[in-house]
C-alpha cells in the first residue's frame, strides 16, 4: 500500500510538472504569434511586405 501511494505521489508530481511546462510552451506560442502579427504589421505599413497573406491574431 505505502508503495502504491508513493507511486501515485510520483506520477502526480510528474504530471504537475508538464502541465506546467506545457502552460509555459503555451505561453511563449502567444507570445511568438504576438510578435510574429506586430513585426508583419510593420512591414506591410513600411511596404516590405504585400498584405495578401492571411494571419490572424492569436488569443
Amino acid at each position: 500500500m505505502l508503495n502504491l501511494e508513493s507511486e501515485i505521489y510520483v506520477l502526480e508530481r510528474e504530471e504537475k510538472d508538464r502541465s506546467k511546462k506545457l502552460d509555459d510552451l503555451r505561453l511563449q506560442y502567444q507570445n511568438w504569434q504576438s510578435d510574429i502579427y506586430e513585426y508583419y504589421s510593420k512591414a506591410i505599413n513600411l511596404g516590405l511586405s504585400n498584405a495578401d497573406i492571411s494571419i490572424e491574431r492569436g488569443s
